[in-house]
């Protein structure tokens, strides 16, 4: 019986040595599991942007000018704000992607797409004229959006007096934070990022601020 007794106390204390064991493993590995998802997920937003670039770009070159359906953002929401759902521009970046993906989504009307029918952008698989707000966005995007990995839809700015430089002076009405006062270039376009606030386009990598963490199309 004593024989007994020791064999399940010294079970019973594996049991607990290993339990802790696989605590300590769970601890360091939820983390490290992710941060791999969050990086998946930056390299996703990159991806995105890059082919709303490449898009742009062929429209430009088919059309002979850049898909402009006045300012996409202003001085409001180009600046750093905790919410940024009160962006009264969002119809037109959704009228911009509905040209560029050639098929009706959120907000815009039945033959919303560039004249000549090409499809510049491919629309996600749940792209559409759905209106659910995606859970957690904080720049109102809707569910048939074409948004980021976190729910938010691109913020984006243009050359549209094709002086080479994106500044105050563009129907963007204004620049991002990161940027100051000009732009070199035609298209800008950032995410919000993993912490969902609009931090003007700023990076703690990139020498922002500490907490800042836009992922954006130039670097």
């Amino acid at each position: 019986m004593r024989k007994k007794l020791r064999k399940l106390k010294f079970t019973l204390i594996e049991l607990l040595v290993v339990i802790a064991i696989i605590a300590i493993l769970m601890g360091i590995l939820i983390p490290a599991v992710m941060k791999v998802q969050e990086k998946a997920r930056v390299t996703k937003a990159k991806g995105q942007m890059n082919a709303m670039v490449t898009a742009m770009k062929q429209y430009e070159s088919t059309y002979g000018y850049l898909p402009v359906f006045g300012a996409l953002q202003n001085a409001s929401t180009a600046k750093p704000s905790s919410t940024d759902n009160s962006n009264a521009n969002t119809d037109r970046y959704r009228q911009l992607i509905a040209y560029l993906t050639c098929a009706q989504g959120p907000g815009t009307a039945t033959g919303d797409v560039n004249a000549r029918k090409v499809r510049f952008l491919e629309a996600p698989s749940n792209y559409g004229t759905t209106t659910t707000a995606v859970k957690g966005t904080v720049t109102g995007a809707k569910v048939g959006d074409f948004y980021d990995p976190w729910g938010n839809i691109f913020q984006i700015f243009l050359d549209t007096n094709y002086d080479g430089t994106i500044t105050s002076a563009d129907a963007a009405g204004s620049v991002p934070a990161c940027v100051s006062t000009t732009f070199n270039g035609t298209i800008l376009i950032y995410s919000l990022g993993p912490n969902k606030t609009n931090d003007g386009g700023n990076n703690s990598i990139f020498g922002g601020a500490k907490g800042t963490d836009d992922v954006c199309s130039w670097r």
